[in-house]
């Protein structure tokens, strides 16, 4: 949802942001005196929603579109992303109106760099940034140096190669950390999966929805069968009103091993195989009992991103 909130209370704010899982609000600070809440308006909406969505569970960024100083001010934010440009920066002089020409180029590309999990971006400060004082000042203390910033986009774990089968997949799920690397980088494709782990995985695929809190129960240490995480997926598909009706017509027989399959996870591994979510171990086998691995839940994870 994009939407204005200048002009706006805070009470008219609060359903526009009632089911975010992330807010990203426009700061358009371009003096010292606006920074300060208590004679700005729109600075204090801002404060205030940032409070409110963290109480929510959300998360919050703020986009400067005017100058870099002002990443100084909104501290409480869980990220702040720094553009800055003259106005009036469109493609064709003649267009006077539109994002491009009220921002400049930098507002719609800022947008997309955050938005576009697949964007590599760059960006290093051209000043320094100076703290601010409880008087909403500046001070001589650096809060951010000139050259700070970040360079990124395409990150792919140390021990994933473009020839491993699940390539694809782990990019896939880091880059939207669904199933995020460990400490020193890794993918660590072929670690068990516990049900804790899954029930983490569904949590970010529901995002505030609470859509998956009860899917998994027991013992979340315990590690996770490869039937017990599609058995997961499906109920959380259908708690997603994802149509799963292509099981009722999939024939699992032909597997060496779909009598293994326990009965309760029957119509999960049906609908699995008929989505095209698992192909099997082999093209004989389901390994309905086998322990989930992080490369295979990857790979199912974005088979289901795929379909949906």
């Amino acid at each position: 949802t994009v939407t204005s909130i200048r002009n706006k209370t805070l009470d008219e704010c609060l359903p526009l942001i009632e089911s975010a899982d992330h807010v990203i609000a426009v700061s358009e600070v371009g003096s010292l005196a606006g920074m300060n809440p208590n004679t700005n308006a729109y600075s204090a909406l801002l404060d205030a929603l940032i409070e409110q969505v963290h109480k929510d569970g959300g998360t919050f960024t703020v986009l400067s579109a005017s100058l870099p100083y002002d990443a100084a001010r909104y501290t409480e934010a869980d990220a702040f992303v720094i553009t800055w440009n003259a106005r009036g920066m469109s493609e064709d002089p003649r267009v006077t109106e539109g994002p491009v020409n009220q921002f400049g180029a930098s507002m719609p590309a800022a947008l997309y760099l955050m938005l576009s999990p697949d964007a590599a971006f760059t960006g290093k400060l051209p000043v320094n940034i100076p703290a601010m004082d409880a008087e909403y000042q500046y001070t001589d203390t650096v809060l951010y140096p000139r050259g700070f910033g970040l360079t990124g986009g395409v990150v792919v774990p140390g021990d994933v190669k473009e020839t491993d089968w699940f390539y694809d997949a782990a990019v896939y799920v880091t880059r939207r950390n669904i199933i995020a690397s460990r400490v020193d980088g890794s993918f660590d494709p072929y670690a068990k999966v516990t049900r804790g782990d899954a029930a983490d995985y569904l949590r970010t695929l529901a995002g505030r929805s609470g859509a998956a809190d009860n899917l998994l129960t027991g013992n979340m240490k315990e590690i996770i069968t490869r039937e017990a995480f599609i058995a997961a997926l499906y109920a959380f598909a259908k708690d997603q009103g994802k149509d799963v009706s292509v099981g009722e017509d999939t024939n699992i027989l032909s597997y060496d091993d779909a009598f293994d399959v326990s009965e309760y996870a029957i119509p999960a591994m049906q609908w699995a195989c008929g989505a095209g979510i698992i192909n099997g171990t082999s093209a004989s086998t389901l390994s309905p009992k086998a322990a989930m691995t992080r490369a295979q839940a990857a790979v199912m994870l974005l088979r289901y991103g795929e379909a949906a």
